[in-house]
């Protein structure tokens, strides 16, 4: 039931988020046709594949990871709103992320870790509702799945 309770608000946001009506359309939906392969022990990033896309980063739920055009290496430029619909891939442990090479975290202004890929921020997308979704890529022209291999 608490589960269920959680859910609920998450839902909420994603419909909001949703019917907020910009000039730039939304992306069509990707489904990835596998299951995401588990998550290195006590990792915060696989690797998944998504047919239309290729291997691609998701955090340990199998939602897919995106990069921001407008972040600059080791800082995010996506707060208030922006964060809101692309919530930031969030890091509480110690050390370093686990489960691809590459990743680190950065520290946002509000002081919490966000996981880096390569020095990029990562983010989850609120339009994708489901594991392997990809919703998010192209948004806007500056919004883009984070390729295994960049």
């Amino acid at each position: 039931m608490r589960k269920l309770l959680m859910v609920v608000p998450i839902l909420l946001v994603v419909a909001a988020c949703s019917s907020n009506s910009n000039s730039t359309p939304s992306p069509s939906a990707t489904t990835a046709s596998a299951k995401p392969t588990p998550a290195a022990a006590g990792g915060t990033v696989q690797v998944v594949n998504v047919p239309s896309k290729g291997n691609i980063l998701a955090d340990a739920q199998g939602r897919t990871l995106y990069h921001f055009d407008n972040d600059t290496t080791g800082k995010s430029n996506c707060e208030s709103t922006c964060a809101t619909t692309w919530p930031p891939l969030k890091f509480t442990g110690t050390g370093n992320p686990t489960g691809a090479s590459g990743l680190t975290t950065i520290t946002r202004t509000d002081g919490s870790k966000q996981v880096a890929f390569n020095g990029e921020p990562l983010y989850t997308y609120s339009g994708d509702t489901a594991a392997g979704q990809a919703n998010g890529d192209g948004f806007a022209g500056k919004w883009h799945v984070v390729k295994a291999t960049s």
